[in-house]
């Protein structure tokens, strides 16, 4: 990886992690905003980059909050980032911004609930519980992190792309998407 690569990374990954620590406490997951520089980078640079960044955020919050299932929310956040890229290929990108934020159910929830059930079980038998347990915080991220990351791109998407270009180099951001429909 180059200098601008990781310079890129850190740079939204420090986004997510200050967004990450403005939260509301909730019995299971604290939603917040975290999730936004994370999608926000899926539509922006090369997938590389954006798990990166969805695994700093985890980290960063996982060492603020003391929980381990924060970082386990991470990486869920870097899977939703890659799969947010590649939704680029078949839909706008206001939609796969929206979209990404879905697939967190499956990626951030499966996650968390599978970290939360082997610390506190040593097994997966809570897994099930778990998992419901974490969809009001969840869906409530999932919502505000959703309406956050289209107005952003919608407002400054373009302008912050050339910027972007700029200032970490066309091989690592990518191009305003372009839909491919299989014909």
């Amino acid at each position: 990886m180059d200098k601008n690569t990781i310079s890129a990374a850190a740079l939204f990954g420090a986004m997510a992690f200050v967004l990450a620590l403005v939260e509301v406490p909730m019995h299971l997951g604290n939603p917040n905003l975290g999730t936004t520089p994370v999608s926000f980078s899926a539509v922006m640079f090369i997938p590389e980059i954006s798990f990166i960044v969805g695994i700093l955020k985890g980290a960063g919050a996982s060492i603020a909050s003391g929980e381990s299932y924060e970082f386990a929310a991470g990486i869920g956040d870097a899977l939703m980032a890659v799969f947010t890229f590649y939704l680029l290929r078949y839909v706008k990108a206001e939609k796969a911004l929206v979209l990404g934020q879905i697939s967190r159910y499956l990626f951030t929830a499966s996650l968390v609930a599978l970290s939360v059930s082997l610390s506190m079980d040593g097994g997966i038998a809570l897994f099930p519980e778990k998992w419901i347990d974490i969809l009001p915080a969840l869906t409530l991220s999932i919502i505000a992190n959703s309406v956050v990351s289209v107005l952003l791109y919608r407002i400054i998407g373009e302008r912050t792309r050339h910027w972007l270009e700029v200032r970490f180099g066309k091989s690592n951001v990518i191009r305003a998407p372009q839909i491919h429909n299989p014909s």
